[in-house]
């Protein structure tokens, strides 16, 4: 027995009415969390500005992009910091393309930025004690 979401495919589920069925749209996310320290206010306006310029017009027609289906930003509050999500469709085809130019993008200029991804950490307060290295 198969589990079912391996089968279908999230446009099975909600398909798009106004795509051909053999240009079927998909819409993914890529969550970010930053930590809050950094500057989330810059963070948003850069990734704005990714997808500007990945989702220029010509992009938008050849790949028969709807206003519906025009990527979107959203904030939240993590434990670890501020999570980002882009919001985007692509057609099923050129998903995983895109999750890399996505990727690759938000590195580079989140690097150039000053921008820094959180992470899972361990404080340990060890006091004044100093380890012995015997």
């Amino acid at each position: 027995e198969s589990d079912w979401s391996s089968d279908v495919c999230s446009s099975d589920l909600f398909p798009s009415h106004d795509m051909p069925q053999d240009n079927r749209v998909v819409w993914q996310s890529l969550d970010l969390i930053i930590t809050f320290q950094s500057d989330w206010k810059r963070a948003k306006q850069i990734l704005q500005k990714i997808i500007d310029q990945i989702y220029t017009p010509e992009y938008i027609k050849e790949h028969k992009i709807t206003p519906q289906h025009n990527p979107q930003i959203y904030l939240s509050i993590a434990d670890q910091g501020v999570r980002l999500s882009i919001w985007f469709s692509t057609s099923v085809d050129n998903y995983r393309p895109m999750l890399e130019t996505l990727s690759e993008k938000v590195l580079t200029e989140f690097t150039k930025h000053n921008i820094d991804l959180a992470f899972n950490t361990i404080t340990v307060d060890m006091g004044n004690k100093k380890l012995d290295r015997d």
